[in-house]
Formats: C-alpha cells, structure tokens, sequence
C-alpha cells in the first residue's frame, strides 16, 4: 500500500524534527572529579608568589613592550567597535541555549587570576553542566559555540572594566596556575601575572597543552609591542572566523 503525501511528510518531518532535538539536548560528555582546592594551599602558594617576586628581576628594559595608556585606548576603541555586534550574536545564542536546555542558566562566571594575582571574574555563555552524578553534560549546539569562541564573546565587558585586554595570556584558575608553575618555572608564572589577561594569541589549539602554551607566551614576553597587538587581532579574528578553537 502507498504511503500518502501526508504521511511521508508527517514520517520526514518527524524525522528532521529529531535529528534538530538530538543537536540541542544535552548528552553526557565525561566525569570530571570536582575536589575543591584547600584556601590554606592557596593561600601558602601565593605566598610563594609574593616571597619570589623580590627574588626576579622582572624589569622588561630588554623587551619590547607597547605603551599600557595607549594599549588601554586601543582596547576601548576595538571593544567600542564590537560592543554591538557581539551583544547580538550573544543574545541569540545564549536564548537558544536557553530555551533548549531550561534548567541551564545562559551565563556563568569564572573566578579567574589576573593582573598582580588579582581574582577577576570572566564572563561566558554557559556550554557545560555538571550532574549531580559527576557527569560533565554539553550539546552539539554549546560545542559550536565553543568552537568558535562564541561562548567567550561576553568577556569584551571584561575589556570595558579594563580587567583584560585584547592582547595578553588568558587568566587561569588555581590548577591551572599550579600546572603552569610546574612547566615553565617561577620566573614564567610571574611574568605571566605583571601583564593583563586576554584573549591569548590564536594558540587556542595550545590552551589545553601546558608545554605548548608556556614556549608560546615565553616569546611573547620578548616582544608586547604595538605589531604584536595587531597580529593577535588578527589572529584571534580568524580564530573565530575558521572556528578553530579546540
């Protein structure tokens, strides 16, 4: 017996309609054990922190380092510039996130370290959830915004409040500081913490390769010049235009 037009339709639409829930729903992605940090083990590792500094001479006379003022005005200039249409593509896709996961929140903040070790808060349209399971839960959708930095497009509030520049490494958490300490040194950790976080400088594929990000930002506190923050605009401009941030 033939199938009518409406039921092949009905069956395809059917079909079409589940493929478009499957790109939305959140899926299990992998356990991740969530041990918070100890605040005395903070606390005695930035006391080492601040013990080193008068131990390294972190005078940059030999580097070639671009004006703090004028970096500022550049970065309200650019931040100025994208304020609109970033507002819009977050507004889009933080609705959609949303509205297909209702018991997600659309955004989230990071407790991050910055400048001079100083807690900053970053701003992100919310990709991952955890369970209460352990389970780490993320859609096809919320990988896309990943890929191409979407998620990360609220942190040009973090550049208005001059709390990060367009140009410099990205802020980390206190694992993240500890493993960095451990594969490029004191004296690397505390030239990474005398400069304003950023956006990196289009190492994305680097950031979850420790060795790889720290002989990347070693060459960058060599030379933080004016033609340093132009190639990382335009580095992190392809970043996103490609999609190659994973």
């Amino acid at each position: 017996m033939e199938m009518s037009l409406s039921q092949s339709y009905n069956n395809n639409f059917g079909h079409n309609k589940n493929k478009v829930v499957q790109y939305f729903r959140p899926l299990n992605w992998y356990k991740k054990p969530n041990i918070p940090t100890p605040q005395e083990e903070i606390d005695r590792f930035f006391l080492e922190i601040q013990k080193a500094k008068s131990e390294f001479n972190l005078s940059k006379n030999n580097a070639k380092v671009l004006n703090p003022k004028l970096q500022r005005v550049l970065d309200i200039i650019l931040a100025s510039v994208l304020a609109v249409p970033a507002f819009i593509v977050t507004v889009i896709a933080s609705s959609i996130v949303k509205i297909s996961q209702k018991d997600m929140p659309a955004f989230h903040k990071q407790k991050r370290y910055g400048f001079e070790d100083k807690i900053i808060n970053i701003y992100k349209i919310r990709t991952v959830e955890k369970t209460d399971d352990g389970w780490r839960k993320t859609s096809k959708f919320a990988h896309l915004l990943r890929k191409y930095s979407i998620d990360e497009f609220p942190q040009i509030w973090n550049v208005f409040k001059g709390e990060m520049s367009f140009m410099g490494p990205r802020p980390l958490i206190f694992k993240d500081l500890k493993l960095l300490l451990q594969e490029g040194g004191m004296e690397f950790l505390l030239n990474r913490l005398s400069v304003k976080p950023g956006f990196g400088f289009g190492y994305q594929k680097g950031r979850t390769l420790p060795k790889l990000q720290t002989e990347l930002e070693k060459d960058f506190f060599k030379d933080m010049s004016f033609k340093t923050y132009l190639k990382t605009i335009k580095s992190l401009f392809f970043t996103v235009i490609r999609g190659n941030n994973l």
